[in-house]
């Protein structure tokens, strides 16, 4: 194990979360975002989510590249039951169970490289790309100074123009959805119930 991200006191069942957690054990970490991310259940949101915590603790405590790391082992252990009661016929109580689980997530490096080696890959691959984002920072910074007054002047083109069709057009009388269908507006006077207008 390298690194892992727990979750605590998770409100699904544990044998809920562990059908999911056992399809990214032993997969790569892109594999794994990409296998929860493409299922329908909110239990694989939250997985999603954990694991994506675990890659950024390798990522910002150990300097390690995510191309570098699998998931080890997903480990769904029981936790806490809130005991409830549900009414029954004939005055009965029936007791149902809330459960919740604790989830942990551990990832460790793929087969054949070294902690120091994805260190050293990791380092060179953030050098290179500080020295490409520098050149790229000046120049947008340049084109949002140039736009920026473009972008004023449109803003003020548009509310001129809803000011004027403000003034143009009066405002609709408000109609009720039963109104529309029946053609009569809201402000309409209505006879009181049980009484026809003559």
């Amino acid at each position: 194990m390298i690194t892992r991200a727990r979750l605590s006191y998770f409100g699904v069942p544990q044998l809920k979360v562990r059908r999911f957690a056992g399809t990214i054990k032993g997969e790569s970490v892109d594999r794994a975002l990409a296998i929860l991310a493409l299922q329908p259940s909110p239990t694989c949101q939250t997985l999603h989510k954990l694991l994506s915590s675990a890659i950024a603790n390798a990522e910002n405590n150990l300097q390690l590249a995510p191309e570098n790391l699998v998931v080890g082992n997903v480990m769904v252990d029981e936790g806490p039951k809130a005991k409830r009661i549900r009414p029954r016929a004939r005055g009965r109580a029936y007791r149902v169970f809330k459960r919740s689980c604790h989830v942990t997530i551990e990832l460790d490096l793929r087969r054949g490289v070294g902690l120091e080696e994805a260190r050293k890959e990791q380092a060179a691959a953030g050098r290179r790309a500080r020295t490409r984002k520098q050149p790229a920072a000046k120049a947008t910074s340049r084109a949002a100074g140039a736009k920026a007054p473009a972008a004023e002047d449109q803003q003020q083109k548009r509310t001129a123009r809803h000011r004027r069709e403000e003034k143009a057009e009066p405002r609709r009388a408000r109609t009720s959805p039963r109104a529309v269908k029946s053609g009569t507006p809201v402000d309409k006077a209505r006879a009181p119930h049980g009484k026809k207008e003559k």
